[in-house]
């Protein structure tokens, strides 16, 4: 119940209740195309990340070698999902009414996993692994189109500042199927520092939730930390799934992952979750 009496003085501004937080990363997610939930990853499922996280990435240094980068320039970790700690990062509170709210009052849909699952790792003193872009670009033509229009999530396994190489986003420019301009970009291929954009910085096991289509870049890690990120992908059910033509069948076969790699599942969410995987 409002009261309508005024204030004499002035006091600090109320802050919103705990119900309306989710509220306003919906409507974040869809005015901006974006939004951060902080603390998204409790204490004790961090520390169990972070620790499979590390073992994934030197088994992989030791196996391929630090210098080693896939057909998208970048060191990833895939697949995730088969492991039980990760998938756990699918379904966190503090994130999955923000996914299901956006997605039942903008898409009238249900989310699913798409994917297997990323680890990255932007090492000490990279270049941006990836130029300014979007992901639902027309083709050659417009009778071509079939935009990825997901929502993705950014987990930060290790604090991140400015220097370590954080996504960085335009706000605003979501939900168009043109790239983003090519003087975006240097003729280096590094992406310029654009008027207005935003850097998605934040504390260990912070996420940022973000429309695919929003003009989003790597940013260069000037730091001597490697900057590591977890990147979950929700498709809707009716959503037609993308799947890049230009990268080889090897790396495709990576991502793709089946109901039986992934193993059962107990727990009826996940299940729904994962349904729309492949059973083999």
């Amino acid at each position: 119940m409002q009261n309508n009496s005024k204030p004499l003085t002035a006091a600090p501004m109320e802050e919103l209740g705990i119900e309306r937080q989710d509220e306003i990363k919906i409507l974040n997610l869809k005015n901006l195309g974006y939004t951060m939930v902080r603390n998204a990853i409790p204490e004790d499922l961090l520390q169990q990340v972070q620790v499979a996280f590390d073992a994934k990435m030197n088994k992989q240094i030791d196996d391929l070698g630090r210098q080693y980068r896939n057909q998208s320039n970048r060191f990833d970790l895939i697949p995730l999902w088969q492991e039980p700690v990760f998938r756990k990062l699918v379904n966190l509170p503090k994130v999955m009414p923000v996914v299901r709210g956006y997605m039942e009052r903008y898409w009238d849909d249900e989310p699913a996993i798409f994917g297997a699952g990323h680890g990255h790792c932007l090492f000490e003193h990279s270049p941006a692994h990836q130029a300014w872009h979007n992901d639902a670009r027309v083709n050659k033509k417009a009778s071509d189109m079939t935009p990825p229009i997901y929502i993705r999530l950014t987990f930060l396994i290790e604090d991140v500042d400015e220097e370590m190489g954080p996504t960085g986003l335009l706000p605003g420019t979501h939900g168009t199927h043109v790239n983003s301009p090519p003087w975006f970009n240097a003729p280096d291929g590094q992406p310029r520092s654009v008027p207005d954009m935003v850097l998605a910085t934040g504390k260990a096991g912070d996420c940022m939730i973000n429309d695919t289509s929003i003009y989003h870049t790597n940013t260069p890690n000037l730091s001597d930390r490697v900057r590591k990120v977890i990147w979950a992908i929700y498709a809707g059910t009716r959503t037609p799934i993308w799947e890049r033509k230009d990268l080889p069948q090897d790396y495709k076969d990576q991502a793709r992952l089946t109901k039986s790699d992934v193993g059962p599942l107990d727990d009826p969410v996940l299940a729904a979750l994962f349904r729309n995987y492949p059973e083999e």
